[in-house]
């Protein structure tokens, strides 16, 4: 009996666990995202005003010489058709808001 009820306790856990992980996704929201830069294959920084705003990591693959656009302004992990790259609609790994000093 003592071991249902620590399943049941454990699985508990690991719903809330995962429960506020997706409620504390970090958004973020890009007025005017003009350059980017790599940081590998699946990373980029997106500037604005000159200065770096965001990391994103997508599903995709991202080069030097790709052509980005930006099709939402406001975005969050996991979201999904945020960026085209190379005219292919592009989803979201991760994203981390860049600290400014």
């Amino acid at each position: 009996m003592k071991k249902v009820w620590l399943m049941w306790l454990i699985m508990a856990m690991v719903i809330l666990y995962f429960t506020v992980g997706i409620v504390k996704a970090e958004c973020v929201t890009v007025s005017d995202p003009g350059e980017w830069s790599i940081l590998d294959d699946h990373t980029f920084v997106l500037y604005e005003n000159g200065r770096a705003k965001v990391v994103v990591e997508i599903w995709g693959f991202v080069r030097p010489w790709s052509k980005v656009v930006v099709l939402k302004t406001t975005f969050c992990m996991l979201d999904t058709k945020v960026f085209l790259i190379d005219g292919v609609p592009v989803d979201i790994r991760a994203v981390k808001k860049v600290k400014q000093d």
